[in-house]
């Protein structure tokens, strides 16, 4: 790590201490400025009955239920509350994989007693239908049985903003405010019984996230206000004692046994991006991963494509291994689009890797049949998050050894963003596995470039 990285991460980690303990010290002795303005609403955060000045609006979930957000949700309870909006594509996709995490994570910690809350800012495009499909693509179920569900909400614009009022998250320039795009990636975390309230930014470092929700939303002392020097040297490697060290030596992965699931035979002509016919069976030799792109699915493809675009780099340069993606043709989805589309993350025409269109029974007929993968499903009109989002895809990833078999398939873009991790590792090593290279420690699948 630079010198300067190290001072930045080390001056916010002595102001993160001194805040928690300027926070503990006064917060009996603040006293509670006057009017109603956002700001001021904001610096009333931190003390007891802060959420009492809730007005207790009507909100419905992403199952259809009606709440009272205050007397249902927030009243002598702990909660993360975060604002959203289905069609983000920048601050809200990592704000939920960060959550997805911390609501595992923290279970053990609070159980049944933090609930994460999530409001949409563009409540008039956002109806229930809307956000409840959108909940099944970034909320993870918990399997456990004491986890509050996550509650996805939406309501009147009248009442989505007075709730935002309340939080302090509002922008004084009502032009701008009107603009979902601008909403910023705070979190509102508090525990109306014990009367913390504070912000987090939702851009930390999860780990960090994770600490200062315990310290706010912690029902004992022990949360609240435990080691604090401790708890921050853990998240910094280099200043752990000599001779400690906080990440142990990770042993060599045995490579696993891979089932043979199907087929393919890849004898249709496809279109690739330049405009030439290919067949898929001409990749027998080869070890392939296919992969459905929907370009109009902002967070399914990012994943995807972030998973295939590391895969590139490390075996892309082998005569050996090929990726693919298809899509079904439209007026959207051409050749030239997806020329371009390849150029935007920096796959030249030469990569071994095809962007391909096919028709819609040959698409949904090799989908089912060789890859073993769930056939598109129309989408309501009520639940589309576009105009251009006519079908909810299977995302999963195809792993097909040099005699055609289908060895695998792996769901890279999940809610839950660390079984998108260990699918995406899973996949890794089984590559590996095909093409005869030793396992290797275990890595994280990283993106080569930003992708749209």
């Amino acid at each position: 790590m630079r010198t300067q990285s190290r001072f930045f991460i080390h001056l916010r980690v002595t102001m993160g201490v001194l805040g928690l303990f300027m926070a503990h010290h006064y917060q009996a002795k603040a006293a509670p400025p006057v009017g109603t303005a956002p700001a001021e609403d904001g610096w009333r955060m931190m003390r007891r009955g802060f959420a009492e000045k809730f007005a207790d609006v009507t909100l419905t979930s992403q199952h259809g239920d009606k709440v009272q957000f205050f007397a249902d949700l927030v009243k002598d309870r702990a909660v993360v509350v975060n604002f959203f909006y289905t069609s983000c594509d920048k601050t809200c996709p990592d704000t939920f994989a960060k959550l997805s995490r911390l609501r595992r994570e923290m279970q053990p910690v609070f159980g049944r007693s933090l609930r994460f809350i999530s409001i949409s800012v563009d409540p008039e495009r956002d109806t229930p239908a809307v956000i409840s499909r959108y909940s099944r693509m970034v909320v993870a179920e918990s399997e456990h049985p004491d986890t509050p569900d996550w509650l996805m909400l939406t309501g009147s614009v009248e009442d989505v903003t007075n709730i935002r009022r309340q939080f302090g998250l509002v922008d004084p320039d009502p032009v701008k405010d009107r603009d979902p795009s601008r909403h910023g990636s705070m979190l509102a975390v508090g525990n109306d019984g014990t009367g913390r309230w504070s912000y987090v930014n939702a851009s930390l470092d999860a780990e960090l996230i994770a600490m200062r929700i315990k310290r706010m939303a912690g029902w004992t002392h022990a949360m609240r206000y435990g080691n604090i020097q401790k708890d921050y040297l853990a998240l910094i490697p280099e200043m752990q004692p000599p001779g400690q060290s906080s990440v142990e030596a990770a042993p060599l992965v045995a490579p696993r046994s891979l089932p043979v699931l199907s087929q393919i035979d890849g004898k249709f002509l496809a279109v690739e991006r330049t405009g030439q016919p290919v067949r898929f069976a001409e990749l027998r030799g080869k070890v392939s991963v296919f992969g459905h792109l929907y370009t109009v699915c902002p967070h399914g493809s990012k994943a995807v494509l972030e998973t295939m675009s590391a895969l590139q780099k490390e075996f892309g340069s082998r005569q050996d291994f090929h990726q693919v993606n298809f899509a079904l043709g439209s007026t959207r989805e051409t050749p030239a689009f997806f020329k371009s589309y390849a150029e935007n993350i920096s796959v030249g025409d030469a990569s071994p890797w095809w962007f391909t269109t096919l028709d819609q029974p040959v698409l949904e007929k090799f989908v089912t049949t060789e890859l073993g993968l769930e056939a598109p499903k129309p989408i309501p009109a009520e639940e589309r998050l576009n105009p251009f989002d006519l079908y909810e895809n299977d995302l999963r990833l195809v792993l097909v050894d040099q005699e055609g078999r289908v060895r695998g398939r792996y769901q890279v873009f999940h809610p839950d963003p660390a079984s998108s991790q260990t699918a995406a590792k899973a996949l890794q090593e089984d590559i590996r596995t095909l093409l005869n290279i030793p396992a290797t420690a275990p890595t994280t699948l990283k993106p080569t470039t930003s992708l749209p």
